[in-house]
């Protein structure tokens, strides 16, 4: 009878051993978090539901939790929906013992969403005028995303939220005057801060590429700042139209070719006014074209039609209505160049 009864006792420990075993390393598929966790989503907010599939559960013995990941899941609020790849918490194992469903931290990551359909979603849940002026200018592109959110005790979404991410092939236009295409770059995002890197995008057919742009949070104000360059640019009358004659309305200017590194920062309120702007720049000309409606003949008898500057090379530097340029090269008035 003791021989049956220390079978029984090592069979019983054996079979929980494997159990957890597996359950440490391949886990168990079920539904049954699944009502729960669609209450939580729904409580915070009545108009949002989540649609599910299995759940996937692999315990993790050293920490008492129990990891949590599902594969496809979709927000949905007023028939707009947001998928997912796949979104994985932790749960405690004492907050089940406790009849209580615990999430204390989230990670989610995105399928490739249209940023228009992303907008549009966000839009159903904050009808933000910024929002809707955003959804018209935005005309395509797509992102990718991985959220890490944190919850406290009551399931409130805490303020140490962080998104990382990428956009691509986005393509916003602005009063139907300021074409931005084919931008690409890389995100992070948190409460106070935005960083962007390796961005590439045109301006009008003009592109453009910076490393870094940063906008930081301070009080109900934002500071932006970061560098962005170009290489070898040709503006013909169209451009300079648009980007430059409004602010040269006097100079005929018919032709440039420039590369430059340029360094910004300032400070802007919600109401976009503009603060302590500061502008570094480094711009090589190889050529600036500018028709001659100068009254010159007197002192340049055999000026030409066309003035044109050449190999120049010039630093700006700008802060608080104090311009400093300082630079060189080659003009060419008469027949021969001048420095």
């Amino acid at each position: 009878m003791k021989r049956i009864i220390l079978s029984v006792f090592y069979l019983l420990t054996f079979s929980i051993f494997l159990f957890f075993t597996y359950f440490s390393i391949f886990g168990f598929e079920t539904k049954k978090f699944n009502k729960q966790i669609e209450n939580r989503v729904k409580a915070s907010n009545e108009k949002l539901n989540i649609k599910l599939n299995k759940i996937k559960l692999i315990l993790d013995p050293l920490k008492f939790q129990i990891k949590v990941k599902t594969l496809g899941p979709k927000l949905i609020h007023n028939k707009k929906s947001l998928s997912f790849e796949a979104v994985q918490t932790k749960i405690s194992i004492r907050s089940i013992f406790k009849n209580e469903f615990s999430l204390n931290n989230v990670k989610a990551s995105t399928n490739s969403i249209e940023i228009k359909n992303l907008i549009s979603f966000i839009r159903s849940i904050n009808r933000s005028t910024e929002l809707l002026i955003l959804e018209k200018f935005v005309k395509k592109g797509y992102l990718i995303a991985d959220l890490d959110l944190n919850f406290d005790e009551k399931g409130n979404l805490k303020d140490n939220f962080e998104i990382n991410g990428f956009i691509k092939d986005a393509k916003i236009n602005f009063l139907n005057k300021y074409r931005l295409e084919n931008l690409n770059l890389i995100f992070n995002l948190d409460k106070k801060k935005l960083q962007l890197k390796d961005i590439k995008l045109s301006i009008n057919n003009l592109k453009f590429f910076s490393n870094n742009l940063n906008a930081i949070q301070i009080n109900n104000k934002f500071e932006l700042s970061g560098e962005i360059e170009n290489k070898n640019l040709i503006l013909k009358e169209d451009n300079i139209d648009l980007l430059i004659k409004p602010y040269f309305e006097n100079v005929n200017i018919k032709n440039i070719e420039f590369n430059s590194k340029n360094a910004f920062s300032f400070i802007v309120d919600k109401k976009f006014n503009i603060e302590n702007l500061r502008i570094k720049s480094k711009i090589n000309f190889s050529e600036i074209s500018i028709k001659n409606k100068f009254k010159l003949n007197d002192v340049f008898p055999k000026i030409n039609d066309i003035l044109k500057f050449k190999n120049q090379t010039m630093e700006i530097d700008y802060k608080k209505d104090n311009l400093k340029i300082k630079g060189s090269g080659d003009i060419f008035i008469q027949e021969n160049k001048d420095k």
